[in-house]
């Protein structure tokens, strides 16, 4: 089978079929609306690496969850996409796949490495400060992570939600605050970083970038994903210079 790669399909043709990993999931839902479900969402990357978006509205969402797993990989026809033009694009792709109803899903059950089985677009201190305040893309961002506050409870909009700051040492030796919102707070325990003996290299997903009291700081979104020490070479080249960071010091 000729797959298409995730950087040539374009609006031109409606008979792509496409072979990609699912490395995210997540339910988009309304907060307003007491979490109404909106879309079923996915990243997708393929063989290239190349990684795109995609929803399931929610009048099929039930009629592809159970298809569908984080990790696993599969063959994917008779989907639409259109432009990307919405806010908080969670990647970088000129196009978003939607599924339809007559979207077929067939699940590939071989064990296949050149797929990714991890995708991120980190951004830098740089690039989130640029950020501030613009919603067209949402920042993924790597750093020693410093501190895990415990949860609170505050109001949003007039209604209770939990939350929890955290605390990044990024590349850059800058210390930036992340704010985890209701169910996102419970993704990691206040008691984790002083468990491990090695630095916890954290990845956050999808963020925006906001700023509090004069300091860059990032609010969580339903796309968030929080991941420690992944095997992979971005958190190598991270928890390497934190060690020779830490040994500069001791000398």
């Amino acid at each position: 089978m000729n797959y298409t790669s995730l950087c040539q399909i374009s609006p031109d043709n409606d008979t792509w079929i496409i072979k990609v990993r699912i490395i995210r999931m997540w339910d988009a839902v309304n907060i307003a609306q007491g979490n109404e479900l909106i879309s079923l969402d996915l990243i997708m990357s393929d063989e290239n690496g190349t990684l795109i978006h995609s929803s399931i509205r929610n009048k099929f969402a039930q009629r592809f969850r159970p298809l569908l797993n984080e990790g696993c990989i599969y063959e994917i026809k008779n989907f639409i996409f259109e432009e990307y033009r919405a806010q908080y694009r969670p990647v970088h792709h000129q196009f978003k796949i939607l599924f339809i109803l007559t979207t077929s899903v067939s699940k590939i059950h071989e064990i296949n490495q050149s797929i990714p089985q991890y995708g991120f677009e980190l951004a830098d201190y740089e690039t989130i400060t640029s950020r501030c305040n613009a919603h067209t893309y949402l920042t993924d961002v790597i750093g020693r992570l410093e501190s895990v506050g415990a949860i609170k409870e505050v109001k949003s909009k007039g209604c209770p939600t939990k939350i929890r700051t955290i605390h990044l040492l990024l590349e850059e030796n800058k210390i930036l605050q992340i704010t985890l919102w209701g169910a996102k707070a419970y993704q990691i325990d206040e008691d984790f970083h002083k468990n491990t003996p090695r630095p916890a290299i954290a990845i956050v997903t999808s963020t925006i970038v906001k700023t509090y009291r004069g300091q860059y700081n990032l609010s969580s979104t339903s796309a968030t994903r929080i991941y420690i020490n992944l095997d992979i070479p971005e958190v190598d080249t991270v928890e390497e210079r934190c060690n020779s960071r830490s040994e500069s010091n001791e000398d």
